[in-house]
């Protein structure tokens, strides 16, 4: 089989992920220093296959209270509404697939709410049920009902209404522009819109020059590129700045504690699979006296400018931490990482991020991260060669 080379993210689909038998199990044991602390509001726990949207509201309001200190909480149901408006007018199949920048078109398109604005009773609540009953009333309808009938705009938005149980025209009303939501900041530190800080950030795709010789399920070599990219991404996450993560997910690797490891996989396989997005929160690394050769390890959370200078110039990724949208301790079939007394993220380990494995249900290798998406002023700063 050959390994794919993923396409950038606007192109790419990223399917949402069945649940699988996990027991969440509390704390993991962090006994790292701290390297980097992404600002981000609390981690939610996405009901379909959307993760793309929590992504996407993950990265805004990331930027938001990096930038601005305001903790906002727009609705990844509204986006989710406006989604199938647009894919029910070609397709009788429901898509929840998506992509970071097709959250973002949506976003620019229609505005964005607050999720107290979409749905009231959800605003403080982790799990879309709202999400989840109408992707049931929707397929219902497809499959029996009248949009297996009649899919003009009207019978749509009629149908999607009553799965979603608002009036969307209402909610319309309370719609807020991306161009003049102030979170985003340029080189010299003023604000600007969040539609202009998009357009100043950057997918990189993440595949091999060259096929690998290795057999899914190993880590590969990494190339030049690769290692400048892992540059570049420790770079803004220095800065603080939110990164997002496209990767592939084979809960095989998931253990107890909420870390995905090659290890795990190996002893674990054939679990459900599936393209994932969310937002890095930190990284920790390894990094070797020049002397002794001894390795020492600067891990998670804030540390010194000098160690996050060293971490950048001379440290091999140990793990990435991401913020996930598969719920936090209320979840209780699947592990999360806890950082603190804070969970919902998960810990993927160089062991199982940097390794090609097989997709089963497309028959093809691929690498595990498909991309990131960066800010270009990384990329100014040090253009890859």
């Amino acid at each position: 089989m050959k390994l794919v080379k993923l396409t950038k993210l606007g192109s790419t689909v990223l399917f949402g992920i069945a649940m699988v038998g996990f027991t969440s199990c509390g704390k993991a044991p962090n006994s790292h220093e701290d390297v980097v602390d992404i600002a981000g509001t609390p981690s939610k726990w996405q009901s379909i296959g959307n993760c793309w949207a929590y992504s996407a509201v993950g990265w805004l309001e990331s930027l938001s209270l990096r930038n601005t200190g305001v903790a906002l909480d727009i609705s990844e149901t509204y986006i989710t509404y406006r989604d199938w408006q647009e894919k029910l007018q070609w397709s009788g199949e429901l898509r929840t697939g998506g992509s970071v920048s097709r959250a973002i078109t949506l976003m620019n398109t229609y505005g964005y709410v607050f999720e107290k604005e979409m749905i009231p009773a959800e605003a403080n609540k982790t799990f879309s049920d709202t999400q989840k009953r109408a992707e049931a009333y929707i397929k219902e309808s497809l499959a029996t009902g009248r949009l297996s009938r009649n899919r003009d705009q009207e019978t749509i938005v009629s149908e999607l209404n009553a799965a979603f149980g608002v009036k969307i025209d209402d909610i319309a009303l309370k719609a807020k522009s991306l161009s003049k939501l102030m979170i985003g900041q340029d080189d010299s530190g003023k604000l600007r819109s969040a539609v202009a800080e998009f357009q100043d950030w950057t997918t990189l795709d993440w595949y091999n020059e060259e096929e690998p010789a290795e057999v899914p399920g190993v880590n590969l070599k990494l190339s030049n590129r690769q290692l400048e990219i892992l540059k570049l991404v420790k770079a803004a996450l220095n800065a603080g700045k939110p990164v997002v993560l496209d990767w592939f997910v084979d809960f095989g690797a998931l253990d107890t504690q909420g870390i995905f490891s090659l290890e795990k996989l190996k002893a674990t396989p054939k679990a459900n699979q599936g393209y994932h997005s969310t937002v890095l929160e930190d990284y920790v690394v390894g990094v070797k006296d020049a002397v002794t050769g001894v390795e020492r390890i600067i891990g998670e959370g804030e540390v010194s400018d000098a160690e996050k200078a060293l971490a950048l110039e001379k440290g091999v990724i140990k793990y990435f931490v991401v913020k996930n949208s598969w719920g936090g301790l209320e979840r209780r079939d699947r592990a999360s990482y806890v950082r603190g007394d804070v969970a919902g993220f998960h810990r993927l380990n160089a062991s199982y991020v940097f390794s090609t494995l097989g997709d089963r249900e497309n028959e093809i290798d691929t690498t595990v991260i498909s991309d990131f998406i960066i800010p270009k002023s990384v990329l100014r700063a040090m253009p890859i060669k």
